[in-house]
């Protein structure tokens, strides 16, 4: 958040781009994943008109919101990824 307010004392952000909710907004950030998704339905009007998100899917916080910001080992990482993820059918 700390990067945003010091750009958007000098000049007028029209667009945030990046590869992690994080990226976009501070109510995206340390949430649980049913949080997020609350906080992307609020900001649903937001999505493609300024926030613009490029997924990463190998890494980034959305992961540690799924271990729920736990310090897991590989076996209970795994399993959790495995109870949150959906694919596309």
């Amino acid at each position: 958040e700390a990067r945003r307010q010091a750009i958007s004392a000098k000049y007028r952000i029209v667009l945030l781009m990046g590869d992690n909710l994080d990226d976009l907004a501070q109510q995206f950030e340390r949430k649980s994943i049913e949080d997020r998704f609350i906080e992307v339905d609020k900001a649903r009007e937001l999505f493609g008109k300024k926030f613009i998100v490029l997924p990463n899917a190998m890494y980034g916080t959305w992961e540690s919101a799924i271990y729920e910001y736990g310090q897991l080992n590989e076996i209970e990482k795994a399993q959790k990824r495995t109870n949150a993820l959906t694919s596309f059918k």
